[in-house]
């Protein structure tokens, strides 16, 4: 049989691709850091970065609205203690009033004149927002939460709540939901504990030096109060079941993020040896590609 030098270095060439072909792939994960640069380079794993990307930007979206949440809920316990501060004033000025034995009309008045500033400070606690967001404004966005109703004078007469009974409940994981707000009207409006209710008639019964006013009004912020702190207790509960679902988010994260390291990243010390390994085997080809070049124009075997 006889081959001819130009089929014998057409073939060598032919062999050279392949290293060629894996020493360019080699060389773009080294320039990259990643085992798969295109799907070509790995279907199979280039379909699990997908899936795994798609998983930790979903859960990436969970824990930031957690996160919102938690933020909202934690001012708003922090709004409610304040309230609690200002309503504990309030039943020392109504306890303090209510010895009729030691005080007089005028000490009334100034104490019904503290508390009318206290309802003033509560209907601002009440509205409190956050990013434009109200509080305690169940899903009403637009303008204050609680208005209050004045004499001309400019004293308080009543106070009207605004919002609505709405809870926005936001996604914390799959198929988890967690409600992120307190609606303002049972927090400060209840039937029967009313903060506002109960304040009033405290201030309106010093004011008039009313001593069965300041007593019912008494026992209606004891009520009041007690609805507040229930209603703190809840967002401290919400807050801590947000912390805990994010504590999960963050540990599904970081394991999910492993794993898509092993599939997409390539291994550097890895990779730089078998790429010098796959020059090595190109250059020694190419060398003999030069070699069957300068055979004779025609070789005989048996």
């Amino acid at each position: 049989m006889r081959i001819s030098t130009n089929q014998m270095a057409t073939d060598a060439v032919a062999n050279l691709n392949a290293p060629l072909l894996q020493a360019q792939q080699l060389s773009e994960e080294l320039s990259t850091g990643l085992a798969v640069n295109q799907p070509s380079d790995n279907p199979q794993g280039a379909g699990e970065i997908v899936t795994y990307d798609h998983q930790i930007s979903l859960d990436n979206g969970y824990l930031a609205s957690s996160q919102a949440a938690s933020g909202q809920l934690t001012q708003a316990s922090s709004v409610l203690g304040q309230v609690l501060n200002v309503l504990n004033s309030v039943q020392t000025a109504a306890v303090t009033g209510s010895n009729s034995a030691t005080e007089n009309p005028a000490d009334l008045q100034a104490l019904a004149t503290q508390v009318y500033a206290s309802l003033s400070q509560l209907v601002g606690l009440a509205n409190t927002q956050d990013q434009g967001q109200n509080l305690f404004g169940g899903f009403h966005v637009a303008g204050p939460a609680f208005t209050a109703t004045t004499n001309a004078g400019g004293t308080i007469t009543g106070v009207t709540y605004n919002g609505d009974s709405g809870v926005n409940h936001v996604p914390a994981g799959q198929g988890v939901s967690v409600a992120a707000n307190l609606p303002g009207n049972q927090v400060f409006d209840a039937a029967g504990s009313s903060v506002f209710q109960s304040v009033l008639a405290v201030a309106q019964s010093l004011a008039s030096g009313n001593q069965a006013g300041i007593s019912a009004g008494l026992q209606q912020l004891t009520a009041a109060m007690a609805t507040v702190t229930q209603a703190q207790a809840d967002a401290g509960a919400l807050t801590q079941s947000l912390q805990n679902q994010e504590t999960s988010l963050n540990a599904l994260t970081t394991n999910l993020t492993t794993d898509l390291g092993q599939v997409q990243n390539a291994n550097m010390a890895q990779v730089a040896t078998s790429y010098q390994q796959v020059l090595n085997t190109y250059q020694e080809g190419m060398a003999a590609v030069g070699q069957v070049a300068r055979l004779p124009s025609l070789v005989e075997y048996m």
